[in-house]
């Protein structure tokens, strides 16, 4: 089984209302529960980091650059990965990131792999999106664009787009088709 969460998250005024409703701040006292272990071996010390101290030191200066978002991304891997689950991610400047998490051969398995998917994406990594979205996301015009040019590759492949049918519900239409022609666009 696989967990996979995609974040390719486009910024206009649905996109901002969501991700700022998902950048709330981890409950008091979960940041300890979270803390992210470093490299040991030979020469080197163990490092363990917070939420809050990641979170704190990247928004420090009121800017999030393309590296310190790869940064936030890198402490959730690190975070699923002390839980025990390996873990692949994705990140596009300016348009989003994606986990991949193997969550293992039972439900069980797959429901720890999810909620510690959950927790430290949201520990480490949606605090900081928000924010980098509204500075470096997608303009309103980019983003029409891109779903245009989605649509007419979708046409182009033989999948019908029924007018009126929002952009979210797309994917549901040729799930392979959708993945094709998004991808490249990252959408």
């Amino acid at each position: 089984m696989r967990w996979v969460r995609d974040r390719w998250l486009v910024l206009g005024v649905v996109g901002f209302v969501v991700i700022a409703a998902c950048s709330e701040s981890a409950p008091e006292g979960r940041s300890a529960d979270l803390s992210v272990s470093g490299p040991e071996g030979p020469g080197t010390t163990a490092v363990s980091v917070t939420p809050d101290e990641v979170v704190a030191d990247v928004l420090a200066d009121g800017d999030v650059t393309d590296a310190e978002m790869e940064r936030v991304i890198l402490a959730a891997v690190g975070c699923i990965e002390d839980r025990g689950f390996d873990v692949t991610y994705e990140f596009t400047p300016r348009v989003g990131w994606s986990f991949d998490v193997e969550a293992g051969r039972t439900e069980e398995e797959a429901e720890r792999a999810g909620q510690a998917l959950d927790e430290c994406e949201a520990a480490f990594v949606m605090p900081v999106g928000s924010t980098y979205l509204a500075l470096h996301g997608r303009s309103e015009a980019e983003l029409a664009e891109a779903i245009d040019e989605l649509r007419r590759c979708m046409e182009d492949k033989g999948v019908e787009i029924p007018d009126g049918l929002g952009f979210a519900d797309w994917p549901e239409l040729d799930p392979v088709t959708y993945a094709t022609c998004a991808a490249p666009l990252g959408l």
